[in-house]
């Protein structure tokens, strides 16, 4: 069988070296060999007596390739697993080796080497109640709430195209173009479609003059007037649809494309099992909701019985579908709008609190691991996972910013492993590989005593592989930064603080802008680091 043999390089890389013996693979490749030629046709040979000599000619160094390739990486894993080696990466050719030359007429030595990463051993410092974080406790204000309701009724609402602007809640379609001096800019931005909602608009003066205006008809405006307040920072993205770093003045002109008035949906049960679904609203409305009719059993004759024919009567249709109709109308009672809004305002109210509970537990656990990086320092093998991330990638370029991020990512997940043992919470890759197992025998119906499960989890866990947060990895990093999360009170210090959800919001926004900010202060840097190189 193929010999294992070690080299530390330093202390986070080794190369491995697989030495396999022509004994390893002559059986095994004599036996492909066989099974080609077993199926192979050459015009002059019946099937089945090809010469070995031609097989071996024409798929002998291709199949001896793919055998050495599967017997010394097979060699490598078995090995990592039963030293218990936690590597980064997986195992790649070592560095400068040069692909042995495959001779078929007499059967060789031969000897692969492969480069390994390895994890380095971290004592963790700051994971202990010495560091203090705070979790804020998020209060739902009554006019969100009221906010999202209203949503979801316009959403859900009466929609009538018309020719003049009649309400505060029109929607409009407008094309904009950037002016200057008050005329169109030339080579400035024009032509872009956007939807405004007169809602929106806080300017009274603006509103009040679109109110008077009709299809074709433009006006001029600060761009910046034509969003919400909060949003005024979006106008890149929601009104005008280009980069952010596009420069433009802030008068543009409107044309009014289609013009729609809304009519809100009226509350009522049926609308609030739309939203929340049956189940929920069952509990608010369950009384307003239609019940099962009776359906009367009719006694059917035989074909035998003299009642089998019906007596020809008169049907007045029309009066009949005016009648079915009128009995399908349903009127909402005061009773229950009523019920209907408490039901909105409760269900919501508790959407929204299990949302920002989520958010605030997240940040929480982005805290701590900025924390955590922060006080530690951990080195890791730069080359080794250089080129791993390059061989990976196929051919195409690694840039500074995905291999930053790539060691970034690396140093958390080393930590966070480290903190998850040390708390007790750690959960191991096969463990959560063979959880995933069950379920995917559960769902898919087979049988785990199948001859081909394996085979067919195999395969499908194949398929998974680089399907983004779908793959094992990262449902296994998932699962311990899950964990992880729960058991986060009891290793740090919690400092919990109730803050209203716009405060939050408000709160989120500015250090969206710092991170902009921060983010743009270090690309001038970079930039200006290049400049200064080339120059």
């Amino acid at each position: 069988m193929p010999t294992i043999s070690t080299e530390n390089t330093d202390q986070l890389t080794h190369i491995i070296t697989v030495n396999i013996a022509k004994e390893d693979y002559e059986k095994s490749l004599n036996d492909e060999l066989k099974k080609i030629r077993a199926k192979a046709h050459l015009k002059g040979f019946r099937k089945g007596q090809v010469p070995m000599s031609y097989i071996k000619k024409m798929y002998g160094k291709s199949i001896l390739a793919e055998e050495l390739n599967r017997m010394a990486y097979n060699e490598v894993m078995k090995y990592l697993i039963d030293a218990e080696v936690e590597t980064l990466g997986q195992p790649i050719p070592a560095e400068g080796q040069i692909a042995p030359e495959l001779d078929l007429k007499t059967y060789q030595d031969y000897s692969f080497q492969f480069e390994i990463g390895l994890q380095p051993k971290v004592e963790v410092q700051g994971a202990d109640k010495t560091t203090s974080l705070t979790l804020y406790d998020i209060e739902i204000e009554e006019e969100l709430v009221e906010e999202s309701i209203d949503r979801f009724r316009k959403e859900n609402g009466v929609r009538e195209p018309q020719d003049k602007v009649t309400a505060e809640n029109d929607i409009l379609f407008v094309v904009l173009t950037e002016l200057e001096d008050g005329e169109p800019k030339e080579g400035g931005l024009s032509e872009k479609t956007a939807m405004i909602s007169l809602e929106d608009i806080s300017n009274e003066k603006l509103k009040k003059k679109i109110l008077t205006l009709k299809k074709e008809d433009t006006f001029d405006t600060d761009i910046h007037d034509l969003i919400k307040e909060d949003q005024k920072d979006h106008v890149h993205k929601y009104l005008l649809g280009v980069d952010e770093d596009v420069q433009f003045n802030d008068t543009f002109r409107a044309q009014i494309l289609s013009i729609t008035n809304i009519t809100p949906a009226e509350l009522s049960a049926e609308l609030l099992v739309q939203a929340i679904g049956m189940e929920k609203a069952e509990k608010h409305v369950g009384e307003f909701l239609p019940k099962e009719e009776e359906v009367e059993k009719v006694e059917v004759a035989s074909e035998d019985s003299e009642d089998a024919i019906p007596e020809v009567v008169e049907l007045d249709l029309e009066d009949d579908n005016s009648k079915e109709e009128e009995e399908k109308k349903h009127v909402v009672t005061d009773a229950e709008r009523k019920a209907a809004k408490k039901g909105f305002k409760a269900e919501v109210a508790e959407m929204m609190r299990e949302d920002f509970t989520k958010n605030a537990k997240a940040r929480l656990l982005r805290d701590f691991r900025e924390s955590v990086v922060e006080k530690n320092e951990v080195t890791l093998p730069t080359g080794y996972l250089k080129r791993w991330m390059e061989m990976n990638a196929e051919g195409n370029p690694v840039s500074d910013e995905e291999y930053k991020l790539t060691i970034e990512g690396l140093k958390w997940n080393i930590l966070r492993d480290a903190i998850a043992k040390e708390a007790g919470v750690y959960v191991s890759y096969e463990e959560v590989e063979a959880e995933f197992k069950d379920r995917y025998f559960e769902m898919s119906g087979m049988s785990p005593d199948d001859p081909k499960a394996d085979e067919q989890f195999g395969n499908f866990m194949q398929s998974m592989q680089g399907q983004g947060n779908f793959s094992m990895g990262n449902m296994h990093a998932n699962r311990i930064q899950k964990d992880l999360e729960d058991k986060l009170e009891d290793i740090i210090t919690i400092d919990k603080k109730s803050m209203t959800s716009k405060a939050y919001g408000e709160m989120l926004e500015e250090e969206y802008k710092e991170e902009q900010k921060k983010l743009e202060t270090e690309k001038k840097e970079e930039e200006a680091v290049v400049d200064s190189s080339a120059e």
